[in-house]
């Protein structure tokens, strides 16, 4: 058979396919594991919900004592006298520590804006994205830790102040001598004491997750074959 023959055949398929898209080389780009895949995305909501706390808190720290009057109820005087007092008290805690929680908001911005950006950018292999990554990864837990410990001093110094506070509202209410209100004031103290405590539990087994999350993807960003996918880039 004369091979000559057939190219023709050959140059006629060449010319068909002259407007064809090219294809592109995927010989040398790396392919991004699920393990990788998986700590980026998880980073980068991490930073997105971040930041939606720290828009909260700030809103909170600013805001805090308009919101309170602008919600204020119409009640009797002794109840809102009570509530009075309760707000006060809760404003002077927040002022007490108001440098701190406004230190602590931004260090929250400046770590949630390192795993967004560093977590969704880091999905494309990207060297200088993964350095990020691994520095907010690595400055994580000390803000986590700061942020616990005041949040816990906070509380500890609020909690006395809803006692007081459901105290008083349910003793007034139920005026002297009622002893089945007597109770219930008693109760509904037990009741604050315990939803705060439930919140610094909530809270920590929260923090505890992120610890985590940050001890795990700082390592596993620091292997030799994780690290080789951004050298290849």
């Amino acid at each position: 058979m004369d091979p000559m023959k057939h190219e023709p055949t050959r140059q006629s398929a060449s010319a068909n396919n002259v407007y064809a898209d090219p294809q592109p080389d995927t010989s040398s780009r790396p392919s991004r594991p699920g393990g990788l895949t998986a700590v980026c995305v998880i980073a980068g909501v991490l930073g997105l919900l971040g930041f939606c706390g720290v828009l909260v808190g700030g809103a909170n720290l600013v805001f805090g004592q308009k919101m309170q009057q602008a919600f204020a109820f119409n009640q009797p005087p002794k109840l809102q006298e009570a509530q009075t007092k309760m707000n006060a008290s809760i404003n002077a805690v927040t002022q007490r520590y108001f440098a701190v929680s406004l230190s602590l908001l931004v260090f929250q911005a400046i770590l949630c804006g390192l795993l967004a950006y560093g977590g969704f950018r880091c999905l494309s292999l990207n060297p200088g994205a993964r350095n990020l990554l691994l520095i907010g990864c690595g400055v994580g837990p000390i803000f986590l830790i700061a942020r616990f410990i005041s949040f816990v001093i906070m509380q500890l110094e609020i909690m006395p102040i809803m006692q007081t506070y459901f105290e008083t509202t349910i003793t007034a209410s139920a005026g002297p001598g009622n002893s089945p209100q007597q109770m219930g004031a008693e109760f509904g103290a037990s009741m604050a004491k315990a939803s705060i405590i439930a919140g610094m539990v909530f809270n920590a087994g929260w923090s505890l997750t992120q610890l985590i999350f940050f001890g795990f993807a700082f390592r596993y960003l620091k292997k030799p074959a994780v690290a080789a996918l951004f050298e290849k880039r």
